[in-house]
């Protein structure tokens, strides 16, 4: 029959209790965030001079002489083409940021009179009238295009923030940030950008006003 010395046993129910010890701290240490939450944050980088405008919102109220729009493109439908949101101030336009499919961006602006447009294979454009401290929310929609999705802005009126469909819209969209490589896309294809401003702008003026969407000031949260 072995025997084992005293030794070699206080040696090995030594090395046995180092083991336990070190799968139990294993398993109490939190696990590492998902790819998505450490995404949502990361700190929003600076703006790029030329598109210098009203900075990215936290996801919540406006601030005080401000207020906060949401942008949000639950759709799967067009999910491959990334959707470009733009501001038209003095006629030019001032990148918000770029959605992807299952994703909401939080823009800050000033109270008062707005008009943004979206951009994908065309443009697509909608006003807006916010009110200083208050909450917005306003769809990216995808739809079919000739070579790839195009996208309009539908926005989210009073009556529609206490339904199911707000709430699965958001439960659907991860929060995002406007990127660096946002920035440089924008920059580099600043020719294009202006070129859809300008040819579906009077287009989209030209329609009768109850087809133009407009968010309103009472839509707030």
């Amino acid at each position: 029959m072995f025997r084992c010395k005293p030794a070699v046993f206080r040696v090995t129910l030594a090395l046995m209790l180092v083991a336990v010890t070190a799968v139990t701290a294993r398993a109490d240490t939190p696990a590492a965030p998902t790819p998505d939450t450490a995404a949502a944050t990361v700190a929003a980088p600076a703006a790029a001079p030329w598109a210098a405008g009203p900075p990215a919102a936290a996801d919540g109220q406006g601030a005080a002489g401000r207020a906060n729009i949401i942008f949000m493109r639950p759709s799967m439908f067009g999910g491959p083409v990334a959707s470009s949101v733009f501001e038209i101030v003095d006629g030019k336009a001032l990148l918000v940021g770029v959605l992807r499919s299952k994703q909401r961006l939080a823009y800050e602006a000033a109270a008062g009179a707005h008009l943004f447009m979206v951009m994908g294979e065309s443009a697509d454009f909608m006003s807006a009238e916010l009110s200083a401290g208050k909450t917005y929310h306003a769809l990216v929609t995808p739809r079919m295009g000739m070579w790839k999705a195009r996208f309009s802005l539908r926005p989210v009126h009073q009556g529609e923030l206490d339904s199911k469909a707000f709430g699965d819209w958001q439960y659907a969209c991860a929060l995002a940030e406007r990127q660096a490589r946002d920035d440089t896309w924008a920059a580099t294809n600043a020719a294009v950008i202006e070129d859809k401003r300008a040819k579906y702008l009077p287009e989209w003026q030209q329609k009768p006003e109850a087809q133009r969407p407009a968010l309103l000031a009472d839509d707030e949260r």
